[in-house]
């Protein structure tokens, strides 16, 4: 990889058109290059998307994928490009020549150790690389493809029912594969999908309801929105002196927590414009829930009010988390055939890995998987003395709505609802410290200023739960 990236760099510059003057304005501007061109890149796949529906056949329908995704990819990443075609070869030829049931472990190991490479040379040579992102959502749409196809070649038997539904009993063509990888909508950010979701769309056209499409571009309008606000709260300066030097120590970690929670809205802004590019596209109809909810990856009132930690890790960059349930966490360590908390650990390991080599990445997948044990062990112990019933299909915060109905509840249950609440966004905000900044001196730096008290509490709860035995609630008539 190394070698294709210096390669690359010896290559003389490449004539895209409009980008050169896109640069000049934001240098001009003082505005992130690599940033714009994502979201220029994106708008313009959004003004394109409707004319899909315009196309009279199936191939056509890939091929554009391929033509309008590669010329997206080409104007923000140019030469970087050539990162998906090695990807996308090599998977179409290990398919075709590598023993079915071994094919998507080799293409899973390909693809991951390309991805190290990517995220290797821009830590260490390039940080300001954006190529990478596309090549983290091609990674696991690819892997996936790759798996689901070893998994067609097994005995119906020995299939679960996500096995069932990925299944993929022949290998695509060549078309077919590029047209899948270079969705338009959603190559540059992702979010991914699975290959039998991409052919059922080019196979049905559906155009989705107006209410949809203004929902969406509302969601987009606030998401860009908020962007802007977070550069009144920047990550860059929460540990330095002139970050609110005067407030109390409670208020300036409150407000290093918001300035954590704002910088995440760069990435809802990508993905609700890649929801929104995709769904004029037609795409994202699920035929299950009825809903147009195919590349929704974030419940954004789920992830920023979480009234739980799986609320929050359930609500947040759901596509990658669906991959990571179906690839990882239902495959390995498994006990009488279900998953263990080493299924939970190695998800959010190979989540890690996927994302970068930083320590700050590990460290943050690492706390998360502290929390989500620590969340687990309270909601089974305690939650049943303030909540007596429990409907899994209801929406998260529908729980505030049992106040109002007599003998659902306890009169404290507010009290523990909006304790889990605060806690749960508190130790998100602290761990996501290690994800957005990476530092890992800067991370200790800003932890010793809370006193490293969110994991040290984390630590002292789950050792109490392992070593004691939960008390048993009293029936009464």
């Amino acid at each position: 990889m190394e070698r294709i990236a210096a390669t690359i760099s010896s290559l003389p510059p490449p004539n895209v058109p409009g980008r050169a003057a896109l640069d000049a304005i934001c240098v001009e501007e003082n505005l992130p290059v690599n940033a714009v061109r994502i979201v220029v890149g994106l708008l313009s796949c959004c003004a394109v998307a409707p004319f899909y529906h315009l196309l009279p056949s199936v191939p056509f329908r890939h091929l554009a994928n391929v033509v309008l995704g590669m010329s997206v990819g080409w104007f923000v990443f140019d030469y970087m490009l050539v990162h998906s075609i090695v990807a996308i070869v090599v998977t179409y030829v290990l398919l075709h020549i590598a023993p079915r049931k071994l094919a998507g472990r080799l293409v899973a190991a390909f693809l991951f150790a390309y991805l190290i490479g990517c995220h290797y040379f821009r830590e260490y040579y390039e940080p300001n690389l954006v190529w990478d992102s596309a090549q983290m959502v091609l990674t696991m749409k690819l892997t996936g493809l790759a798996l689901s196809y070893s998994d067609g070649g097994l005995k119906d038997d020995l299939k679960t029912p996500l096995m069932l539904r990925n299944q993929l009993l022949r290998i695509p063509s060549l078309l077919e594969l590029c047209g899948f990888i270079y969705f338009f909508p959603t190559f540059l950010v992702g979010p991914g999908f699975e290959y039998h979701e991409y052919v059922d769309w080019v196979n049905n056209r559906r155009s989705a309801p107006l209410s949809i499409h203004f929902k969406n571009v509302l969601l987009a309008i606030m998401c860009i929105g908020l962007f802007f606000v977070s550069d009144n709260f920047p990550i860059d300066i929460i540990d330095s002196p002139e970050f609110y030097p005067e407030a109390p120590w409670v208020i300036r970690c409150l407000l290093q927590s918001l300035s954590v929670a704002l910088y995440r809205f760069r990435f809802y802004m990508v993905w609700s414009l890649a929801e929104l590019g995709g769904v004029l596209a037609g795409y994202g109809y699920s035929a299950d829930s009825n809903e147009w909810s195919g590349l929704t990856n974030n419940h954004i009132l789920s992830v920023e009010l979480p009234v739980n930690m799986r609320v929050a890790i359930n609500g947040w960059n759901i596509k990658v988390a669906l991959w990571l349930n179906t690839y990882v966490y239902q495959r390995v360590a498994l006990k009488k055939g279900k998953p263990t908390a080493f299924s939970t650990l190695a998800s959010f390991l190979v989540s890690a890995l996927w994302h970068g080599l930083a320590p700050g990445y590990y460290i943050f997948f690492i706390m998360g998987a502290l929390y989500i044990e620590v969340a687990k062990h309270i909601r089974r112990r305690y939650r049943s003395f303030f909540h007596y019933t429990e409907d899994r299909k209801a929406h998260p915060h529908a729980i505030f709505f049992e106040y109002f109905t007599p003998g659902k509840c306890h009169p404290l249950a507010i009290l523990y609802d909006l304790g889990g609440m605060l806690f749960t966004w508190i130790a998100m905000q602290y761990a996501g410290i290690a994800f957005e900044i990476l530092d890992l001196q800067r991370c200790i730096r800003i932890w010793s200023s809370w006193y490293f008290a969110p994991p040290i509490i984390t630590i002292v709860l789950l050792v109490f739960f392992n070593t004691s035995k939960p008390a048993r609630r009293q029936k009464t008539e």
